[in-house]
């Protein structure tokens, strides 16, 4: 039963930090959004309070459609918010992680296929020659020379 419990309380405890990870990755990506919004939004008041002087509308019209702009950007969050998030999402970061295909053996240094692409290779097992054909996982980029590891055959 106390195996039970601290084993529990450990799941527990890894949950809060994935939690309080992804709510503070969120505050960071809805700051970040904010922000960038601000010009925009600055921009159209500024419109209104010249078009306000113009005659053309009303002070009413002008904090309605005020308003309007700051529902049209909260709206828009939803469908943004990837874009908005932090983490690699491309360069050469992105391929950390990526599968890729022997195609010159690996024994150490070779070359293998990262989607349509063509990368040169070197083994992080430089002991282990790896044939072609075989597949792979990217672990480290560093220039035009990936680092990749033998794929887990388990998993």
């Amino acid at each position: 039963m106390k195996v039970r419990r601290a084993a529990f309380t450990r799941w527990m405890m890894n949950l809060e930090e994935t939690v309080s990870q992804s709510e503070a990755d969120f505050r960071k990506t809805v700051q970040k959004y904010i922000v960038l919004q601000i010009p925009g939004a600055f921009m159209v008041a500024v419109l209104l309070v010249v078009f306000h002087y113009s005659g053309y509308i009303t002070p009413s019209m002008g904090l309605l459609l005020f308003v309007g702009w700051l529902v049209k950007d909260a709206v828009m969050f939803r469908f943004l918010r990837k874009a908005y998030e932090p983490g690699p999402s491309h360069g050469t970061d992105a391929l950390v992680g990526l599968r890729a295909v022997v195609v010159d053996e690996l024994a150490p240094k070779g070359s293998v296929r990262i989607g349509s692409e063509h990368w040169s290779a070197i083994a992080a097992d430089s002991a282990t020659p790896l044939g072609c054909g075989t597949e792979v996982r990217v672990v480290s980029v560093d220039g035009y020379t990936v680092t990749v590891a033998a794929e887990d055959s388990s998993a």
